[in-house]
């Protein structure tokens, strides 16, 4: 039986990790960006509907303006870190068991030892796995 793997980094540079990785920043920036984008042409269209105008309200907008957009900087960049590190962890759990087991197969192709290849019990890939195993066995 071989040892336990652990993994040493978590950005391993595999084109598909790095592919999954892309589209989850894709994922999180475009809606964000278009919500924003609407939420203010919301918020102008409504104000420029209005008859008249007091001297007060520019002023007024300016500060409310200004504690939205701190409000969601200080609430999106944290939220877009925690969701980028999610999707480290996730991408390498699915490449990762990936990478591990073609680096296996390929030493058996080369002839190495024949062995059951190794994966953890909530890697993605288990099922593969364990099938290949079942071929090595016969």
């Amino acid at each position: 039986m071989n040892k336990p793997f652990h993994r040493k980094k978590f950005i391993t540079g595999d084109p598909a990790q790095l592919k999954i990785l892309s589209l989850l920043l894709i994922a999180l920036l475009v809606p964000v960006f278009f919500v924003g984008s609407f939420l203010y042409f919301l918020i102008f269209k409504i104000l420029s509907e209005q008859p008249t105008i007091p001297g007060f309200v520019p002023t007024a907008l300016n500060s409310v303006v200004t504690k939205t957009n701190l409000t969601i900087m200080l609430g999106f960049i944290p939220l877009l870190l925690l969701l980028f590190v999610w999707g480290v962890i996730i991408s390498n759990r699915i490449t990762g068991p990936l990478q591990r087991l073609q680096r296996e197969l390929d030493k058996m192709a080369k002839g190495g030892a024949i062995t059951r290849l190794s994966v953890r019990k909530d890697d993605y890939i288990k099922p593969l796995a364990d099938s290949i195993n079942k071929l090595l066995i016969k």
